[in-house]
């Protein structure tokens, strides 16, 4: 697990920052909410930049609450899009994983970037990717669905 992504701070969507231990005391005291993990990368001054969303959705229309982090990566190193989108899992994996390890009891949901439509580039990764997180024990969610990464994560990481 790659500590620095899951350790230094995040900025919430209200623009203010947060720790770690804020977020994880925020998703304790919802435990009606929902969380969700999304993570998008775009090309941007040569490298991949890369956000990672935690949404916190309520039940019924009661509303989403975020925080993310943003991270960048030499092209070099994520030359296809499969790989891409395998680090924009792992990503998710990771500060899902963090989670649960300091006590949220509640298991989040996983959003991939990738889409279940067949004439989208992203088409030949969704299985494969869909299969790892739900090997990981994790609900997994596609585009069209997956909001988390496609909408929260994809702003922030452009």
């Amino acid at each position: 697990m790659d500590i620095s992504i899951i350790k230094d701070e995040w900025r919430g969507g209200n623009g203010k920052w947060y720790s770690l231990s804020d977020i994880i005391g925020i998703i304790k005291s919802s435990p009606s909410h929902d969380i969700h993990i999304g993570t998008d990368s775009h090309s941007r001054d040569g490298k991949w930049q890369f956000a990672v969303a935690v949404c916190l959705h309520g039940p019924g229309r009661s509303g989403t609450r975020y925080f993310f982090r943003r991270f960048k990566i030499r092209k070099d190193c994520l030359q296809t899009l499969g790989i891409r989108l395998q680090k924009e899992v792992e990503t998710s994996l990771e500060v899902a994983t963090a989670l649960l390890s300091v006590g949220i009891m509640r298991s989040p949901i996983i959003h991939a970037d990738t889409s279940t439509d067949p004439t989208q580039k992203s088409f030949q990764h969704t299985s494969r990717l869909r299969n790892w997180i739900q090997g990981m024990g994790y609900e997994c969610l596609t585009k069209p669905f997956a909001w988390a990464s496609g909408s929260v994560a994809d702003r922030h990481a452009k």
